[in-house]
């Protein structure tokens, strides 16, 4: 594949994927050379592509497969922490399976509406529920959230065990 690396780096900078170019760039002549150019949407397939990690496998199967999987990342974990309590017992948060599947509970069926949550969470975490200095005074949560609630006299409290 004759591929200008340069190029690339600057194009996928806004995305803060700059130091993975050589392996996007593996991993794109890889599925044009042994997949016909066709992304898979089987979880087991997607795994063994080289450089495919648990957060790029649900990205895949959430934005181009239209399956309504989390993205678990350090914002999302962030956020449902500050809210509900709730945080997973190992880390990565895809290593457990029970705050995943309490993750999955929480983002919608439908493949657009999955999109727009996982989306929106990402969005709050960086505009309001940032890792140094939340907005919890700007926040719509504020009312439910525990950390907004442990600033206050108010809030709900939550369990930080769940059932499903």
């Amino acid at each position: 594949m004759n591929t200008n690396l340069a190029e690339i780096e600057l194009l996928i900078r806004p995305l803060g994927l700059r130091s993975r170019t050589r392996q996007l760039v593996e991993l794109a002549g890889y599925i044009v050379k042994k997949l016909g150019g066709k992304i898979p949407c089987s979880r087991e397939v997607l795994k063994r592509l080289p450089g495919i990690g648990d957060y790029a496998l649900s990205e895949v199967l959430l934005a181009y497969c239209n399956e309504p999987v989390p993205l678990l990342d350090t914002n999302m974990v962030r956020v449902l922490f500050r809210v509900f309590g709730v945080k997973p017992a190992k880390l990565p948060p895809y290593r457990d399976g029970e705050y995943r599947e309490f993750v999955k509970y929480l983002v919608p069926g439908n493949p657009e509406l999955a999109k727009c949550f996982n989306y929106g969470v990402l969005d709050f975490a960086r505009k309001v529920c940032t890792a140094r200095r939340p907005r919890c005074g700007a926040c719509i949560l504020n009312d439910i959230c525990i950390h907004a609630g442990s600033k206050t006299t108010t809030g709900h409290q939550f369990s930080s065990t769940f059932t499903l």
